[in-house]
């Protein structure tokens, strides 16, 4: 008597998906986008000092974009120069 042949098992199709999904790159962009310049960089301090102060998570908000995005040095030394100020005396200039 022959041993039976157990059927081949097929991935359902959620997870052949998400195995699909997880080989694509999730955001593909036609160029790179250009520098954060400095008046960029005020906009950017404006938003995150709102209220005259900046909060814990507005600051690592600020960590991640200097790590994620590429910065002109003048809009670099700006926030930088903010936080720097910040940290000294607790004071907020608007941008």
């Amino acid at each position: 008597m022959a041993a039976a042949k157990a059927p081949a098992v097929k991935a359902a199709p959620v997870a052949q998906k998400a195995a699909a999904a997880a080989q694509e790159p999730t955001f593909k962009a036609e160029k790179p986008a250009p520098p954060v310049s400095e008046d960029d960089a005020k906009k950017v301090w404006e938003k995150a000092a709102d209220g005259n102060k900046v909060t814990n998570a507005e600051k690592w908000t600020l960590r991640y974009c200097f790590s994620t995005f590429n910065w002109t040095r003048a809009g670099h030394d700006y926030v930088q120069g903010q936080l720097t100020q910040l940290q000294k005396d607790g004071t907020v200039t608007p941008a």
